[in-house]
């Protein structure tokens, strides 16, 4: 093991050290690329990140642990360990390797842009992105689930999974993709080139791009999200009441026909500029539309989307706290729906109208108080809640400290 530590140091400058249990320990960083001489002990732990992306590195040691990036791109490795670890982001870009097994477990997004990946293991879970670009994959494995991206582009993926989870955007268009599978939930779409026709339920709830794409309608009663843009493609008539939350871009929006004028939360632009109000409806507030889809409830307005799973839990959750509930969306979305929607409520009450500086509340009355003083400001209302009230335990809440936090920063 000596000779091991002082070759190293020698051969790279890193001077290697032992943990509790015998293995090697690198605190730092260790960065070697673009050499030909590249070699990495087994049984190694780095504190930092690797780099050894254009060496002429060939294979990986049993035993590594990463505990910040690895980047092994552009070398000549062509699988990887079955024991490897990477607390951060794997960047096995343009190399032979042909498999993720299972058992390799990494903390945030990989990335296989240009290699000759294959497989992916069934349930594969990426706390991160997902980037299969230019990759030999032709079938996604049963319930993915990819908390970031998933970048499909220049792949003969030809089919969406209709177990998959994907929280940010689903990048498909350039692939053979003709048909997307009912009950889809996504962040951002950009539509295949391919693709006919959306499915009547999906919901898209930040940003659908309809561009370059063979479709030609859309669905009746369609919600879109945060920004819906028709570029150049088939589509010709808008839907009927067509909803979209936020703002909308039309290549030709006075070439399209439609059997009634759409609803946004914000404008409609074209290649123009802005479109004349009279041909579309315009929200009059920010109130809360609720939309429910197999058996399923979403809520939205103007600025938010998400899943409710059970609106009467308790609005505020400690970070130590263990949510069963998954939503789509952060927990804080959830939190800033049902507090905006409460406020609404609660200003109605005669409680309300007869509280004053001494009165006691309960911490979902305080939080929904708050955020009435701040203006209906549920971001900022959550932000003073945890800062003042971290970990503290309170259970009254009285009117007129809540006014003294209303004033202050945090």
């Amino acid at each position: 093991m000596k000779e091991i530590i002082n070759k190293f140091e020698k051969d790279f400058g890193y001077k290697l050290t032992y943990t509790k249990d015998g293995d090697l320990f690198y605190d730092g960083n260790i960065v070697l690329t673009d050499r030909t001489d590249v070699w990495l002990p087994d049984n190694l732990t780095v504190k930092g990140s690797v780099f050894v992306y254009s060496s002429n590195l060939t294979v990986l040691p049993k035993g590594l642990v990463v505990l910040g990036c690895l980047d092994i791109s552009r070398t000549k490795i062509e699988y990887l360990p079955h024991d490897l670890i990477v607390r951060d982001a794997l960047n096995a870009e343009y190399t032979n390797i042909t498999k993720l097994q299972a058992s390799v477990k990494i903390g945030k997004s990989i990335n296989f842009t240009g290699s000759s990946l294959k497989t992916l293991p069934d349930y594969l879970f990426v706390s991160g992105n997902l980037i299969l670009t230019g990759t030999y994959i032709k079938v996604l494995p049963k319930g993915l689930s990819v908390q970031g991206d998933l970048v499909l582009e220049d792949t003969e993926v030809s089919e969406i999974p209709c177990d998959i989870n994907v929280e940010d955007k689903l990048l498909v268009h350039n692939t053979s993709i003709k048909t997307l599978p009912n009950g889809l939930v996504l962040n951002t779409l950009w539509t295949p080139k391919h693709l006919k026709k959306l499915p009547d339920d999906i919901i898209v709830y930040n940003g659908l791009i309809c561009e370059e794409t063979e479709m030609e309608d859309l669905p009746d009663n369609y919600q879109a999200g945060e920004f819906f843009h028709i570029g150049d493609c088939n589509i010709k008539k808008l839907p009927k009441n067509l909803d979209v939350r936020g703002c909308m871009y039309c290549d030709n929006f006075d070439e399209l026909t439609c059997d009634s004028k759409p609803t946004v939360g914000t404008f409609i632009k074209d290649k123009n500029g802005n479109v004349d109000e009279s041909k579309y409806s315009k929200r009059q507030d920010n109130t809360f539309t609720e939309y429910k889809c197999n058996n399923r409830h979403y809520i939205y307005n103007v600025d938010l989307f998400c899943e409710i799973i059970d609106k009467d839990k308790p609005l505020f959750v400690s970070p130590h706290t263990n949510r069963e509930q998954v939503f789509y969306g952060t927990e804080s979305t959830h939190e800033r729906i049902i507090i905006s929607m409460k406020t609404d409520e609660f200003i109605k009450t005669d409680m309300f109208k007869n509280i004053t500086d001494e009165t006691e509340l309960t911490i979902d009355e305080a939080l929904v108080y708050l955020n009435y003083l701040l203006g209906n400001n549920p971001a900022s209302t959550i932000r003073k809640f945890k800062y003042y009230y971290y970990d503290k335990p309170v259970y009254k809440f009285i009117v007129g400290e809540l006014k003294k936090i209303a004033k202050k920063g945090s």
